[in-house]
Formats: C-alpha cells, structure tokens, sequence
C-alpha cells in the first residue's frame, strides 16, 4: 500500500517531496483523515476535524430496545429451564419381551397429552442408547406411572 502525502492548503503543490505524485488529482480534493487529524470536506474543501460517530436519538432508542429484548429472553429463557426442572425422575425395570418395540414401551408410559415421540427420545437418552434396536430379555430403564 502506498500513502502520499498532500497540503491542506490549496495553491502550493502540495505534495512532499519523495513521495508518489497523483497524475490529474486536484490536490485541495486530497487529505488525510484519521482520528484527530484534519481532512478536507468532499462538497466545500473546507477543512473538517474527523469525529467519532455518535448515535441519534433514534439509535440510542434501538440500543435500548435490542438491550431490553436480550435481557427478557435471557430471564424467560431461565425461568423455563427453571419450571423443567421437576426434580428427580422415578423410574422402573423393564424387561424386554420378544417383539417389543421402543416405540410400543413408549407409548404404555405416556401420560395423556404427552408426545410419544418425545417419550420414545426420553427412553433413548435415559438408557443412553444408540440405536432403537432391542434385544428379549434386554432390562431398560422407563419412566414410573403415577
């Protein structure tokens, strides 16, 4: 990368001597920029003093949305995990019968209104198991009744 040097003020040559020339720029239309440093105005050529960027009111209303919408998923997130936590599950062995499916031992533990899919996913993470396959006479954790 390659920098050049150029005179704020219009009517001298304004570049440095050693340092590349632009061919056909205007050099009043050339100045660095950088914090606390002056450049030169693309509309007037006025000198200009670069600033940071401050927010409007209307971004600072953003900000403050987006902070106040983080904050409440944070909390309801929390109290979801919180009302998940029922505390211990009890649980039963059973024994596997020829031809029992996971999804046939599923569905006699279901409480009304649950999903089975859900219960059939519960006896996998439950027994730690990798596939759905069973084996007769195989001894399974389920979920106790009542």
């Amino acid at each position: 990368m390659s920098a050049v040097a150029v005179s704020l003020h219009s009517g001298g040559a304004g570049v440095c001597p050693g340092r590349p020339v632009l061919g056909g720029a205007r050099s009043e239309n050339l100045g660095a920029v950088g914090p606390g440093r002056a450049g030169m105005s693309r509309s007037s050529g006025d000198p200009v003093l670069s600033r940071r960027m401050r927010l409007t009111a209307r971004g600072r209303r953003a900000v403050v949305l987006v902070a106040v919408l983080t904050l409440g998923v944070v909390l309801l997130a929390g109290r979801a995990a919180a009302a998940d936590d029922s505390g211990p599950l009890r649980v039963e062995v059973y024994t596997v019968a020829t031809g029992d499916t996971l999804w046939q031992i599923a569905s006699r533990v279901t409480t009304p209104g649950e999903d089975i899919r859900d219960v059939v996913i519960r006896l996998e993470e439950l027994n730690r198991m990798s596939s759905v396959d069973l084996r007769a006479g195989e001894q399974i954790l389920v979920p106790a009744l009542g």
